[in-house]
C-alpha cells in the first residue's frame, strides 16, 4: 500500500490527475487502495480500472462505490469490465461464463448502478450522482454495448491508426445521438519513448508481429518526446480526447521522459489554442495503475495530466480558450503479469476483453 501511495503522489506532482487500480487476484483491493490514495494525494481522481463485474452483485457493488466517491470527496471514476481470465474466476470459485453471459453481467452492472447512484435518496448517499462510468474494450459486442451505456468509451487494439478510427466509427454508428454524451479514450499498450527498440510489452501481446508492423501499430508510443506528442495529438483528431499510456517500471520510459511528454503535450496545446485539445491522458503503473483526469475548472496554459495506478475522467469538457485548455492524460503501466492476461484476450477469439 504504501508503494502504491508513493507512486501515486509522484504521479500527481507532474502533472497528472486520476490514480486508477486493477482488479486481479494477489493484487491490492482497488476500492480501499483508492480512498488511501485520495487521503494522500490533494485532488487526484481514483478509482478502479476496471472492477471485474462477474465477481460482484450489483446492489452490493453500488454500495461500496457510493461509500467510496463519499469517502474521497466525490474523486471517484467507476471502470467496470467483463472479466477474462478464466483462472481467476476459478480460484474465486466461480464459474467462467461465455463471453456473451459476461457482457450482459456487465449491462446489468452498469445499468443498476447508475440507476442506484443516481437515486437522491439513495443512502449511503454518493457525492457525485452519479460518478462516471468508464468501459473498455475492442470488439464488436462490448464496444456497442458500451456506446449504449457507458460515460467513456476506450478503446484497446492493436491495430494501426486507421483500425482506430474505423473502430470509432464503429461506436459513433451505435451510439446515435448520444454519442454527444460518450467520452472516446484510447490505450497506448506500449510505451518506449526512451527505448524504441526494446518492445516487452508486444512481444507479448504480438510475438507474431514483426518489426514493420509493430511500428504501425497505434498502441506503440515511441520517441523523441516531440514524436510521441505528435501521435497523441493526430489521434486527436480522430476525436479521441482521453489517453492511456503503458508504463513498464521505468523499463522503456523514465518518470523523466514522462514528465518531459507532459511538457511538450502543453506546448502542443498553447500551439493549436485555435483547436480544441484533448483532455485526458491517463497512466498505469506495475502491479500498481495510474491513470488520470483534469478538471474542467483548472486553469492553465496546456493540458492536464493524469496517472492511474491502475486510467480514466468524464467531464466530456473542451475549451478552445488559451486559458482554460485541459487535457486528461492517463499514465497505465501494463505488468508482464498483465500483458499475458491481454495476450489471453487477443488469442481466445471468443473473449470480448475489457
Amino acid at each position: 500500500m504504501a508503494e502504491v501511495v508513493k507512486q501515486a503522489r509522484r504521479a500527481e506532482q507532474i502533472g497528472f490527475d486520476t490514480v486508477y487500480l486493477p482488479d486481479h487476484l494477489g493484487y491490492l483491493a482497488p476500492l480501499p487502495t483508492a480512498v488511501a490514495v485520495a487521503a494522500a494525494t490533494e485532488s487526484v481522481v481514483v478509482g478502479p480500472w476496471v472492477l471485474n463485474t462477474g465477481f460482484y452483485r450489483p446492489a452490493l457493488l453500488a454500495r461500496d462505490l457510493a461509500g467510496v466517491d463519499a469517502a474521497t470527496g466525490g474523486r471517484l471514476e467507476i471502470g467496470l469490465g467483463t472479466g477474462f481470465m478464466a483462472n481467476e474466476f476459478a480460484a474465486a470459485g466461480l464459474p467462467f461464463p461465455s463471453p456473451g453471459e459476461r457482457i450482459r453481467t456487465l449491462g446489468e452492472h452498469i445499468t443498476a448502478i447508475r440507476a442506484a447512484l443516481s437515486d437522491p435518496d439513495y443512502h449511503p448517499a454518493p457525492i457525485q450522482q452519479p460518478p462516471p462510468i468508464t468501459v473498455a474494450g475492442s470488439g464488436d459486442r462490448l464496444l456497442a454495448m458500451a456506446a449504449q451505456h457507458a460515460d467513456i468509451v476506450s478503446i484497446g487494439a492493436l491495430g494501426t491508426e486507421a483500425d482506430i478510427a474505423e473502430r470509432i466509427g464503429y461506436v459513433k454508428a451505435k451510439a446515435g445521438p448520444r454519442i454527444a454524451d460518450i467520452e472516446l479514450s484510447f490505450g497506448f499498450f506500449q510505451v518506449a519513448i526512451d527505448k524504441p527498440d526494446y518492445l516487452p510489452v508486444l512481444d507479448i501481446l504480438a510475438p507474431k508481429a514483426g518489426d514493420a508492423e509493430r511500428r504501425q501499430m497505434a498502441t506503440l508510443l515511441v520517441g523523441p518526446v516531440s514524436a510521441a506528442a505528435e501521435r497523441i495529438d493526430r489521434l486527436r483528431e480522430l476525436g479521441i480526447s482521453y489517453f492511456s499510456i503503458g508504463f513498464n517500471d521505468g523499463l522503456t520510459t523514465s518518470w523523466e521522459t514522462m514528465e518531459k511528454l507532459v511538457g511538450e503535450l502543453d506546448e502542443v496545446a498553447r500551439a493549436t489554442s485555435s483547436r480544441v485539445i484533448p483532455e485526458i491522458l491517463s497512466m498505469t503503473i506495475t502491479s500498481r495503475w495510474l491513470s488520470g483526469r483534469a478538471a474542467s475548472s483548472v486553469s492553465r496554459s496546456g493540458p492536464r495530466l493524469a496517472s492511474p495506478l491502475g486510467s480514466t475522467g468524464a467531464s466530456g469538457n473542451t475549451s478552445t480558450c488559451c486559458s482554460r485548455i485541459s487535457m486528461r492524460r492517463v499514465l497505465r503501466y501494463e505488468s508482464t503479469r498483465t500483458c499475458r492476461a491481454i495476450a489471453y484476450i487477443q488469442g481466445s477469439g471468443g473473449s470480448p476483453g475489457r
